[in-house]
């Protein structure tokens, strides 16, 4: 089985944000199979790009270490969610973006 890390490319590697987001999504329980699928993929690079660029790396270190609430401060925090709860009652988003 290939892990989201043998997925990741070059600008990923120069980057904490794959490390960062795999972490996130695996607080947030959300299966990276099905995130990567929602919206025909879209969904998913929007939400990889976002944790490229994004800003809020001490920040999201800090959440990672004592998670409380959804955190505010990150742009995928409301997809992410939306994938976890969907997983959790075994549905299938391939359309809805979970992105607002």
């Amino acid at each position: 089985m290939m892990s989201v890390g043998d997925q990741l490319s070059l600008l990923d590697q120069n980057s904490p944000a794959p490390e960062l987001m795999m972490r996130m999504m695996d607080r947030m329980a959300v299966n990276w199979k099905m995130a990567e699928r929602v919206d025909g993929g879209l969904a998913w690079y929007a939400a990889r790009s976002k944790c490229i660029f994004c800003r809020h790396e001490r920040e999201c270190r800090s959440w990672l270490e004592h998670p409380e609430a959804l955190p505010e401060f990150c742009l995928n925090a409301k997809f992410f969610r939306r994938c976890a709860v969907a997983y959790a009652h075994d549905q299938f988003l391939p359309h809805d973006s979970g992105m607002e």
